[in-house]
């Protein structure tokens, strides 16, 4: 029992028998017995004395003049009220009487310091010294306090202070702020220093330091003169022995060194002699039985250990054994450790627990006295696969079924169950097509699940679509006739070309012609040759006076078939009309007709400004005349063009002229000592007659 209960116990038997009780060692006028008394604050009423508290009135009001008691409106903060014993006691309790008249929350939190001498000091008390300190979040202080001690005590010392921040939920008014001293009595209850138990009869052991005992039962709790002494009964046993019930008793027998157990507890500190285990070595360490620990368990599941009176399995048996004691193996498992599994005996019968063997047989696929080995043909952990196609009819691995000398033609290795990527057919003879990605066709059905490589049709992906050709089906067919395919093999369109196409692939266009569809027709290239049959570009050039790059079209200042004729003197110097080679715009100064190749005579035209009507109808008469003979003119050049296939000028392909400011706009043919010669329709070289309006007129 604790010091605490045995001090509450005590406090109870005391209100029936004084003869049991302990001395109140603070006011005892019987033993000559007076300590001293005296608080912070000066008393509010002068028979509120500090010494009220230990004069053996127990009166809880302030009537009675038997309290101490300070203002409480002087708003103190901080109080104390220490009593000084005669001398040192060892002092079991204190009993506490406060003021009991509804102002008990002014004393909440208070604390209770015990010293050993006379050094309180309020600013910085002792932390060792305090004894108890009341909670104030805990409700208000009981009345009457019953305080355990049990040290040797010179002072006892009460203290309370309101710090910031300081809570309670013990209700009042200011008291939350502010303390005071409300005490009516203190009991100071005890013995002599070197005396305990209740009525001081007992004397502490000898065998005590100091002969300072606990005050309730006498323990030597400041310790022993004997070192060796390990209790606070100070007994001290020899090797060999510990303290029991406070005599020296024998160590355990199954301690592995008998002199060496726990003099306090009697545990073997060394360890137990085989088998054993508990601290006094009393019990079968885990997996052993029996009296003298010495049977080994089963196989417990869990690993957990058996009974160790009877051996038996609690909680079962580990996999694969039985039998109460879990020392036995279960069906179709055998060996040493029932860790062996049994073959496939037939019928699922047990095999042998010893040796393993299958009495009545093995099931289909196994094979062996144990019926542990696959059957020829088969294979894995339960002969349930079927070997592949092995090279010239090998049995395959029985473990993995691997097919160590390789497999037929076409089977994918180790297993050769299936065909390798590419081929695909129950004899894996047939070839896959060109699936999509290069990824391997349905190995039974030979489709491309993923889809084809371009212009291949699915789901083989073996041909090519219609339009395409080839090997990898990466040509494009021809422009076949009636709108067919070609050949899917060599691209030939068998049924011939659209129009204008090469036979007998129709990609080409024939020569003289262009473009995708070759619809358009080449130009006039140099020497004839074959335009380019993508753009009909020329590609040394075109004829004599074609523009490139076409070579369709006259180069400027040149018209007419094969762009064999000059153009006139066009106004501004602009180029005559390709096709008829006519001024659009009009001529230049001094020359008319439509193609601007017939002089003006100046002084003529003048005079016959002046003549009238008569003169415009003779003027109008001699161009129509003119335009007459030129077009005859013209006829007779262009047959004769055609005919001798040259021009009728030379020169024609000299560039144009470059200073447009002359009147001579034309390109010069042949320059001869400063003589200009233009090629005029129906004029021949030798010749420079020109046809002069209203030359007739004056002839």
């Amino acid at each position: 029992m604790g010091s605490n209960c045995v001090a509450t116990v005590l406090m109870i038997m005391c209100l029936f028998d004084d003869n049991i009780c302990f001395v109140n060692v603070a006011y005892s006028p019987s033993q000559n017995i007076q300590g001293q008394a005296t608080m912070s604050e000066p008393p509010q009423h002068s028979n509120w004395q500090a010494y009220k508290v230990i004069d053996g009135n127990t009166n809880q009001t302030a009537n009675g003049s038997s309290c101490a008691i300070i203002e409480f409106y002087k708003r103190y903060t901080s109080v104390w009220l220490s009593i000084h014993l005669q001398r040192l006691f060892n002092v079991a309790y204190t009993e506490i009487y406060f003021r009991n008249e509804g102002t008990i929350d002014r004393l909440a939190g208070f604390s209770i310091y015990a010293y050993y001498d006379d050094t309180f000091n309020f600013s910085s008390p002792d932390p060792n010294s305090l004894i108890y300190r009341h909670d104030p979040m805990s409700g208000c202080p009981a009345p009457i306090q019953n305080i355990t001690i049990n040290r040797l005590v010179r002072q006892i010392v009460f203290t309370n202070n309101r710090p910031v921040g300081y809570k309670s939920v013990c209700p009042g008014y200011g008291s939350d702020v502010y303390t005071s001293i409300e005490i009516c009595e203190i009991k100071v209850m005890g013995c002599d220093k070197t005396k305990y138990s209740p009525g001081c009869v007992d004397r502490c052991p000898a065998t005590c330091k100091s002969n300072h005992c606990d005050v309730f039962n006498g323990s030597c709790f400041q310790g022993c003169p004997n070192p060796k002494a390990l209790t606070d009964d100070c007994i001290v046993c020899a090797d060999g022995q510990y303290i029991f019930n406070r005599e020296c008793v024998n160590c355990s027998s199954y301690c592995k060194d008998i002199s060496r157990c726990n003099k306090l507890t009697g545990k073997c500190e060394n360890g137990c002699i085989y088998h054993r285990t508990g601290d006094f070595c009393q019990e079968c360490s885990e997996h052993f039985y029996g009296r003298e620990c010495n049977k080994p368990c089963g196989h417990c599941r869990g690993n957990a250990p058996c009974d160790s009176a009877t051996g038996h399995c609690p909680r079962g048996c580990q996999n694969h054994w039985t039998g109460d004691k879990c020392d036995e193996c279960s069906e179709h498992f055998y060996g040493r450790e029932c860790n062996k599994p049994c073959g496939h005996c037939r019928g699922n019968a047990p095999c042998d627990s010893v040796t393993g063997h299958c009495s009545s047989g093995c099931q289909n696929h196994w094979t062996g006295d144990k019926c542990d080995e696959c059957a020829d043909g088969h294979y894995n952990a339960l002969c349930s696969g079927t070997c592949g196609h092995c090279l010239n009819e090998q049995v395959c691995d029985k473990y993995d079924g691997s097919c160590l000398s390789g497999c037929k033609p076409n089977f994918d290795s180790p297993l050769c169950q299936e065909c390798r990527d590419g081929f695909y057919h129950s004899s894996c003879s047939e070839t896959c097509g060109h699936c999509l990605n290069k990824t391997a066709c349905n190995k039974s059905t030979g489709h491309c699940s993923m889809g084809c490589k371009n212009h291949f049709r699915y789901p083989f992906c073996q041909e090519c679509e219609e339009g395409y050709y080839g090997t990898i089906c990466s040509s494009k067919c021809g422009h076949c006739a009636n709108g067919e395919t070609c050949d899917k093999h060599i691209g030939i369109c068998n049924g011939g070309c659209v129009l204008h196409f090469l036979t007998p692939y129709c990609q080409m266009c024939q020569d003289g012609f262009y473009n995708a569809s070759c619809t358009a027709e080449c130009g006039h290239c140099l020497h004839g040759e074959v335009c380019d049959k993508q753009d009909g570009t020329c590609m040394n050039g075109c004829s004599s006076n074609f523009l490139p790059p076409p070579c369709q079209d006259c180069i400027p200042y040149k018209y007419g078939p094969n762009c064999a004729f000059d153009c006139g003197h066009c106004k501004n110097g602009e180029p005559c009309s390709t096709d008829a080679g006519l001024c659009t715009d009009g001529c230049e100064d001094g020359w008319t007709g439509g193609f601007c190749v017939i002089v003006i005579d100046v002084d003529t035209e003048s005079e016959t400004q002046k003549q009238g009507l008569t003169t415009t109808g003779v003027v109008a008469l001699a161009i129509t005349s003119a335009l007459l003979g030129i077009a005859f003119l013209t006829i007779f050049f262009l047959l004769r063009h055609v005919l001798m296939n040259q021009t009728t000028r030379q020169g024609s392909d000299i560039p144009l002229p470059q200073n447009k400011e002359s009147s001579e706009t034309f390109s010069d043919l042949n320059t001869t000592e400063g003589v200009s010669v233009y090629t005029t329709l129906g004029a021949r070289e030798e010749e420079s007659s020109y046809e002069v309006l209203g030359e007739s007129s004056n002839t």
